[in-house]
């Protein structure tokens, strides 16, 4: 039974994306957010190690941050963080794919934030998204494969005239074993 101190590899991504949040402005360079992303999560994953880790090897210092794209960068796939500085009305793209890749737990987390006011244009993609993420919502069940949900946020980008041309979403959950929260 998980402990009520013990914090979930999801909180350890919301810290880091909050992280982010509280560094993001106007001229600080993309690598400045990325040291605060990198180090945003570290108290939560000391937690969720607990007082007396059964592995005494497993370190709190959680690294992952496979992207970091701002302004007219965000469209460029897997790109890392520069010496760009931010702009005001910039989009940030922060991808944390693997964030949480954390005493056998997987959790890809995206998020886009914006610096300033967000432009008519960039509002009218993020509403797009939305409503592709509710058609993907809609198609995921026990037994769903991932074309099917792939296709549920198509056919929405489809109906707008998109066509992103990517993949749709990233698997989640338990990779093996059954350690949580620092112990077997």
């Amino acid at each position: 039974m998980r402990s009520k101190s013990c914090a979930t590899p999801g909180q350890i991504a919301i810290a880091k994306v909050e992280a982010a949040r509280d560094v993001i402005g106007d001229g600080v360079s993309e690598y400045e957010v990325a040291l605060a992303v990198i180090d945003g999560g570290i108290p939560r994953a000391a937690q969720r190690l607990g007082a007396q880790p059964a592995d005494r090897f497993i370190s709190p210092r959680i690294h992952k941050l496979q992207i970091l794209q701002s302004g007219h960068d965000t469209c460029i796939a897997h790109r890392r963080s520069s010496l760009r500085r931010i702009e005001h009305g910039d989009p940030v793209y922060l991808c944390l794919c693997g964030i949480a890749n954390f005493k056998h737990y997987k959790l890809g987390v995206d998020r886009r934030l914006f610096v300033g006011t967000v432009s008519d244009v960039h509002a009218g993609a993020y509403d797009l998204t939305l409503r592709a993420q509710q058609g993907v919502l809609g198609a995921i069940h026990p037994g769903a494969v991932a074309e099917a949900v792939h296709s549920a946020a198509d056919a929405v980008y489809g109906e707008a005239g998109v066509a992103p041309g990517y993949r749709t979403g990233r698997s989640i959950g338990y990779l093996y074993g059954h350690g949580v929260c620092g112990g077997r």
